[in-house]
């Protein structure tokens, strides 16, 4: 029996690692600002939800509570489950003195961490993306075609990135810009032209530079921020080779997951990269267990390449569901109807697990999506603050990054 401590408990990731984790008996903890309501908590895996300063408001806060906690008790792998990752590769040589973990080398990380920085790593390795331009000038942002996707630097679950569609909205885009504390960050956005394809994501685990594990999912349906709220198991073989060739130009180390837009005829092009370990029962249900991998990896304990996943295994989330629908369009009846749709198993539940409340394994991940079902049908515009106050709560926005540039120098004395 392992002693895991969990970065953050409230993102989907997060849930879906407790889910991956806790049948193999071990003993899970998790750090969050908010204890109560996060959705890790309530599981009948985790033994202690533990209250810390919000990442995305007070990193350094939150990084002095994890020292203590680390500090206080012993724990064999500390386990980073979203944005946290970023802080924990540039402090990895202070927190090997009390724990294990896998996270890639600092300056690995710094190549694709901003989307300004990730697609010119693609550009440097040849890897396909949609045309894309930087914005010099948050005034003269709108000069290509419509459609357009302008985003912003860094940003968690879409909250950062906006689809403009004419004029209208480009002008509104120009003023939220101008908005930001920090015009710097604003001017570092970029302009990307739509590719062609359905969202896909690709999620892997590397062992200082060597693939080690990878798995494929394909959107049935978006949901929240563009994501995917229901998925199936794909195998695409090319992705395979472009993540091998990323993975060793990185000499990465730990997690690594990548969106893209793939279609039959053109393949693969990408548009997003995350350094963490992303949603994975989908890979879990397809033969492919990535967060026990990434423990054996944390551990630093001999290990082989995975066998490829199987294809076609059907996922989803209610919850997500749930969110996405009144996100588009507040409605008490369609609301209902899309919970009779999943109760009965009909539409994309059909031959489907949830992602979020697998109840034959955990009955306790049932409550926080009954608890957000009876928020949404009390008042079903309460969607838009129940999404955003848990992005804030584990997010990396450019407010955060602002507070963790200085990591280079702290650790190098550069």
């Amino acid at each position: 029996m392992l002693r895991i401590l969990l970065t953050e408990g409230s993102s989907l990731s997060a849930r879906q690692t407790v889910s991956a984790l806790g049948p193999l008996k071990h003993q899970i903890d998790v750090l969050d600002a908010n204890p109560l309501f996060c959705i890790a908590r309530h599981s009948r895996f985790v033994r202690r939800c533990i209250r810390v300063p919000s990442f995305g408001r007070d990193p350094w806060g939150y990084y002095d509570a994890l020292k203590e906690q680390l500090q206080r008790t012993r724990y064999d792998v500390l386990f980073p489950t979203h944005d946290q990752v970023y802080l924990l590769s540039g402090k990895q040589q202070e927190l090997k003195q009390w724990t294990n973990l896998a996270v890639p080398p600092f300056e690995s990380i710094q190549q694709v961490q901003s989307k300004a920085w990730f697609v010119e790593t693609l550009r440097t390795l040849t890897l396909p993306h949609p045309p894309t331009c930087d914005l010099s000038n948050i005034n003269d942002a709108y000069g290509g075609e419509y459609p357009c996707y302008v985003k912003l630097p860094y940003s968690t679950a879409g909250q950062g990135v906006w689809k403009v569609n004419n004029e209208q909205e480009r002008n509104t885009i120009v003023k939220k810009l101008q908005g930001l504390e920090s015009v710097t960050y604003a001017n570092n956005a970029l302009l990307q032209q739509p590719a062609p394809g359905t969202l896909s994501v690709v999620q892997s685990v590397f062992h200082h530079g060597e693939l080690m594990a990878w798995h494929c999912y394909q959107a049935r349906q978006l949901g929240v921020g563009g994501s995917a709220s229901a998925k199936v198991g794909v195998h695409h073989p090319q992705v395979k080779e472009h993540i091998q060739k990323l993975g060793r130009h990185l000499h990465w180390h730990g997690a690594l997951m990548l969106d893209y837009l793939f279609d039959e005829k053109h393949g693969p092009s990408y548009i997003d990269c995350n350094p963490r370990i992303g949603e994975t029962y989908n890979a879990t249900l397809s033969g492919t267990p990535l967060c026990e991998l990434m423990l054996r990896i944390s551990l630093d304990q001999p290990c082989q390449p995975l066998p490829d996943s199987k294809s076609g295994v059907q996922t989803h989330s209610v919850m997500m569901q749930m969110l996405g629908a009144m996100l588009k369009q507040p409605s008490r009846q369609d609301l209902v109807q899309e919970l009779h749709s999943a109760c009965f198993r009909k539409g994309i539940y059909a031959d489907s697990e949830d992602e979020i409340t697998p109840y034959s394994l955990d009955a306790r991940s049932l409550i926080p999506a009954a608890f957000v079902a009876a928020q949404l049908l009390a008042k079903p515009s309460r969607a838009q603050r129940i999404t955003s106050n848990t992005v804030q709560n584990y997010s990396l926005d450019a407010q955060t990054m602002r507070m963790l540039e200085n990591l280079t120098r702290l650790e190098t004395g550069a």
